[in-house]
């Protein structure tokens, strides 16, 4: 007999680094309810004991999939995109799998001090625990027109304009075990809210963690994904998660497709997000113009809606933020941020 639901999820929690985790991996096939990350290939890198932080994923450790990408600064855009004549930073056949280190922006920006070591050893990271890869792209010439930061791009042969690039998207895994929960998303360089965060691993799995007044313990679980995935000429930027196991189709503009990846979260469901920089896992296959599967319409089985905050979900959003300012001690500021990475009003309105 199979366990369901948290038993499934103890499984691969426990499982992982042992034999049990491929019995786990059944189980999560099988329908129970488990974070998808949790089965991006690698994991067993980012595993962590309860009540401990997990490893560091620096570039060039742990086990990765396909073709491997790192986020150097060669193989880096910041503040720009990947275009038509940018190099590819690989060339791999369609249908390969890529995995991708990205790199977080945070930390790394001049109103910060362009030094992610100093940045976040005041909260007490240790040089060895800052990603070399931040280090490096803060210490070039850059300027940077916006604040986020890509990796690739990666050329698909075959891809000529008019086909499709499926992405299918294999594992998202956390390359550090600490974010910077910010509303950068709202006002590029600006924001009212900046707060370092750190990742543990609990019973329930792993958890983002808030300091907060009284005492009080204030966490959300992660939910990794990508902010920025596109190719070039085309780019999709998500306010809410595609995460493992999601498939995103996009037009090809150029020969090669020239995919690329960037700005990765560890959680957002509103206008604060997590920023942290994440390990991803790809499939890339080009569909061609034409072909039965575009016929079909597989292009899009669901329709991702771009939307502003309605009075709907404005009203318990206040409510919210009203209860745990008065009855809980949190500053405004930092229920909003921590509503906005946990919590999904969407999904409950009626």
């Amino acid at each position: 007999m199979q366990p369901e639901g948290e038993a499934a999820f103890s499984l691969i929690q426990d499982g992982i680094g042992r034999p049990e985790l491929l019995r786990a991996s059944a189980v999560v096939g099988a329908g129970a309810v488990t974070p998808g990350w949790l089965t991006s290939p690698g994991v067993v890198a980012a595993a962590a004991r309860p009540g401990r932080q997990p490893p560091v994923l620096h570039s060039g450790s742990g086990k990765v999939e396909g073709r491997y990408v790192r986020s150097v600064p060669a193989s880096v855009h910041w503040g720009t995109l990947p275009g038509p004549d940018s190099v590819a930073a690989a060339t791999v056949e369609s249908g390969a799998v890529v995995t991708i280190d990205t790199v977080s922006h945070e930390g790394i920006l001049a109103e910060q001090g362009r030094d992610p070591d100093a940045y976040f050893g005041r909260h007490g990271i240790a040089r060895e625990h800052v990603l070399a890869d931040a280090r490096a792209l803060a210490a070039t010439s850059r300027e940077p027109a916006t604040p986020y930061v890509v990796t690739g791009p990666i050329a698909v042969r075959g891809a000529q304009p008019g086909d499709v690039l499926q992405v299918e998207v294999l594992g998202m895994l956390p390359r550090t075990p600490y974010g910077v929960l910010s509303d950068r998303h709202v006002g590029g360089r600006s924001q009212d809210v900046s707060t370092f965060t750190p990742v543990r691993r609990f019973d329930g799995g792993y958890r983002a963690l808030l300091a907060v007044p009284r005492q009080l313990q204030a966490e959300f679980p992660l939910d990794p994904y990508m902010g920025i995935m596109g190719v070039a000429g085309d780019q999709v930027t998500f306010s809410e998660g595609l995460g493992v196991g999601s498939t995103l189709y996009l037009p090809v503009h150029v020969p090669g497709a020239k995919f690329f990846v960037g700005d990765p979260h560890y959680a957002k469901d509103g206008p604060v997000a997590l920023e942290a920089p994440l390990r991803g896992t790809f499939r890339l296959s080009v569909l061609p113009r034409g072909s039965a599967r575009v016929r079909a319409g597989e292009v899009a089985d669901y329709w991702l809606p771009r939307t502003q905050l309605d009075d709907r979900m404005l009203r318990p959003l206040l409510e919210s933020l009203d209860f745990l300012g008065s009855e809980l001690g949190m500053p405004r500021a930092l229920a909003y941020a921590h509503l906005s990475a946990a919590t999904d009003y969407s999904r409950r309105l009626l």
